[in-house]
């Protein structure tokens, strides 16, 4: 099923669907529909956590995701942890706990939890990439601009 157009009718869209849609309004700068997402994505983990097989991984990064902007520290924290307990040592899972400290306006920690990752692997492109976000969303250009060079 290829995505609608709008989100008039959201009851016939798949969450796949949601995500796509949530994608490409982000990268074209219009408004995203990511309450949809949380809402959805929520409402799969409560009702169908065990029929989702693969795609629960996916389901709890995008829920994840939408809980921090939408600030739903429940639903971040127990996406969070389910990530982790499955993936313990996976960088992807501890940049979104980075992206949680970016969230919650702790920068220092965010910074510090991006350079512990660097230090281990020092040429990542994504923990470089949340560097410079969260380096930009302090107004720190000067040092973006350094870390692109880096």
């Amino acid at each position: 099923m290829r995505p609608p157009q709008s989100l008039d009718d959201p009851a016939s869209l798949s969450f796949a669907d949601l995500v796509k849609q949530q994608q490409s309004a982000s990268s074209s700068q219009t408004e995203g529909r990511g309450d949809l997402l949380l809402a959805y994505g929520s409402c799969l983990l409560r009702k169908f956590r065990d029929k989702l097989g693969d795609a629960l991984w996916g389901v709890l990064e995008t829920v994840y995701l939408q809980a921090l902007e939408f600030r739903q520290d429940r639903w971040a924290m127990y996406c969070l942890q389910a990530l982790q307990t499955r993936w313990r040592d996976s960088t992807r899972v501890k940049r979104l706990k980075g992206i949680a400290l970016e969230a919650q306006g702790q920068w220092a920690a965010a910074l510090c939890h991006y350079d512990s990752l660097l230090s281990q692997q020092p040429h990542d492109p994504l923990t470089r990439k949340r560097v410079i976000a969260a380096l930009k969303n302090q107004g720190r250009v000067s040092e973006c601009i350094q870390m692109l060079f880096l």
